[in-house]
């Protein structure tokens, strides 16, 4: 999937430096929607705040090779086009924030980019996506061998869950946490969770997590263990670029993946041309790609992708083909029959 999707980073391969001109390309080529816009509460954003956000950019200041700093995410954040906690809404009540891209999970490694002209954001890439988040909620490691513990641990814990509170810390599904032990009774396992110390630096606390909310190691790839997971979900609020600790149809697709070892793109146009084998459906009438489909889904986890949008396709029930997706703005993760194949415009086999 990195060689094939621009969109990935092998995060593990940490260079010293980037390029200050990639770096400055990076910060200053998102694009900024138009007004007018209203923040979250329903106020108008002026044009004069969005320019003294775009300000606090800084990348005019950006060296001609910038440095890069290994960080862990120690809490779930909000990933943004721009460095500000204002939501950029297209009018007052509307759910989607323009300038949300993702969410960082728990426990992922970032590359440190720089900073904001007030220090108070981090722009940093990750393996599916940069862009600013609050400083704070990143730790930086002080060694490539710390931030390794957390960024590729050699024994680890992933979370099973689709959301696990841990002391009011959301870790959600596929979280990987370094593995200490499991006690006697073989209930808890003790993990370590990443934590930023008062100095922003890279720390960590050993806790306890479930048996039942998490596995040791990823979890074996079967057709039962991903229908298991995908219905961990269900009720789950669909949020644009998981804004508000939900998730969206393709963040709910990566995260189904994640326990087994998986880590996909975070975009549909990213994910239908770069996860698993694609089924040939191009010049198909509805009824032959019906056919494709519920043949190639006999036991094989199918994603199903449409002009904007992704849905599990997890087999025929009482004859019926059925699937499970994030359907969007004020609906939950639902399982429903799949009824229009005319719209789908790649099928993805997700094999292991």
């Amino acid at each position: 999937m990195i060689k094939d999707c621009p969109a990935l980073a092998d995060i593990i391969d940490v260079p010293v430096e980037i390029s200050g001109e990639t770096l400055k390309n990076m910060i200053n080529g998102v694009s900024v929607p138009e007004q007018p816009l209203y923040d979250q509460n329903g106020k108008e954003i002026s044009e004069a705040a969005v320019e003294a956000i775009k300000a606090l950019m800084d990348a005019d200041n950006i060296p001609e090779n910038a440095a890069v700093v290994p960080g862990i995410v120690v809490r779930r954040a909000n990933l943004k086009r721009l460095p500000t906690e204002l939501e950029f809404h297209s009018f007052a009540g509307s759910n989607v924030d323009r300038i949300q891209d993702t969410e960082l999970y728990l426990g992922m490694p970032v590359w440190v980019l720089h900073y904001s002209a007030d220090g108070k954001f981090a722009f940093v890439r990750s393996y599916y996506y940069s862009g600013w988040t609050k400083a704070d909620n990143i730790a930086s490691a002080k060694s490539k061998e710390a931030w390794l513990e957390f960024a590729d641990p050699e024994r680890y814990a992933v979370v099973t869950d689709a959301r696990l509170d841990i002391y009011g810390i959301q870790a959600d599904m596929g979280v990987k946490l370094p593995y200490v032990d499991i006690d006697g009774a073989g209930e808890f396992y003790t993990v370590k969770l990443p934590v930023r110390n008062q100095d922003g630096g890279l720390g960590s606390e050993q806790i306890k997590i479930s048996v039942h909310s998490a596995h040791r190691g990823y979890l074996k790839y079967t057709y039962a263990n991903f229908i298991v997971q995908a219905f961990k979900f269900e009720g789950t609020m669909y949020s644009w670029g998981g804004l508000k600790e939900g998730v969206d149809c393709s963040s709910y697709v990566a995260s189904v993946m994640r326990p087994f070892g998986f880590l996909l793109p975070r975009d549909t146009k990213d994910q239908n041309y770069s996860v698993g084998t694609a089924v040939e459906i191009s010049g198909m009438n509805e009824a032959e790609v019906r056919k494709a489909v519920t043949e190639a889904g006999n036991g094989v986890p199918l994603a199903l992708y449409t002009n904007g949008h992704v849905k599990f396709y997890i087999g025929l029930i009482d004859g019926v083909p059925m699937t499970i997706h994030a359907p969007g703005s004020n609906k939950t993760v639902k399982a429903e029959p799949l009824e229009q194949f005319g719209n789908i415009i790649s099928v993805r086999m997700l094999l292991g």
